[in-house]
């Protein structure tokens, strides 16, 4: 196996050839949080909260799709890093105010544990509401409007289901949709219930009955 010399916060490390900075560090204890990173899937580098700071590059890269070379800096939690993942965490975090504590995952929520980790609760940013009708037509309950667009749903969908979601509209308008444009029950959706299974804030979880 190849490997390569790097650094990460100022101490010296060996790394496998073309592996991420994340998997490097991983394997070294050290610990960069992630939320739309699934080691099952391809990076989808969305989250923005993994961003670490190398040497010599002027922005911030995402460290689940960042590959290490040779010779390489890492930081993992300078000011600047910190600064980012916070001001990321509460532009995820203002769709969910409100909203947290008639949510299934209340307890066990990867974005409020990083909200919390990253005290990045304060409501700084305001915008209009999303108001997305939730879809309780098939045998998981789409609830959409807690929705953080990490594209897991969307992975796990075309890795393991019959491949229906989808992500429609930029922006703000942005949401998970299925191809067709239909209701989960008449999408061609499977029932395989993998994008409950890798949903990190409970937007999308299972049905108490189906039929």
């Amino acid at each position: 196996m190849e490997t390569v010399n790097i650094k990460i916060n100022g101490k010296e490390y060996k790394a496998q050839k073309g592996a991420t900075i994340l998997k490097a560090a991983g394997e070294n204890g050290i610990y960069i949080p992630t939320l739309c990173y699934a080691p099952i899937f391809k990076p989808q580098a969305n989250c923005r909260i993994c961003l670490v700071e190398i040497k010599n590059c002027r922005d911030l890269r995402t460290a689940c799709s960042t590959k290490v070379e040779e010779g390489m800096e890492i930081f993992t939690d300078t000011e600047k890093v910190q600064k980012a993942r916070k001001t990321n965490l509460k532009l995820l975090y203002t769709d969910h105010i409100g909203k947290c504590p008639a949510c299934i995952r209340f307890k066990n929520c990867d974005l409020l544990k990083l909200v919390s980790k990253y005290q990045a609760a304060g409501i700084d940013f305001k915008g209009d509401e999303r108001k997305i009708p939730i879809d309780d037509s098939g045998v998981v309950i789409f609830d959409l409007n807690k929705c953080i667009k990490c594209r897991r749903c969307i992975m796990a969908c075309k890795t393991y289901g019959s491949d229906v979601l989808t992500l429609k509209g930029k922006g703000f308008n942005a949401k998970i949709s299925t191809k067709n444009g239909k209701n989960l029950k008449n999408s061609g959706c499977i029932g395989c219930k993998q994008c409950a299974e890798v949903c990190p804030v409970g937007a999308i979880y299972p049905a108490l009955t189906s039929d």
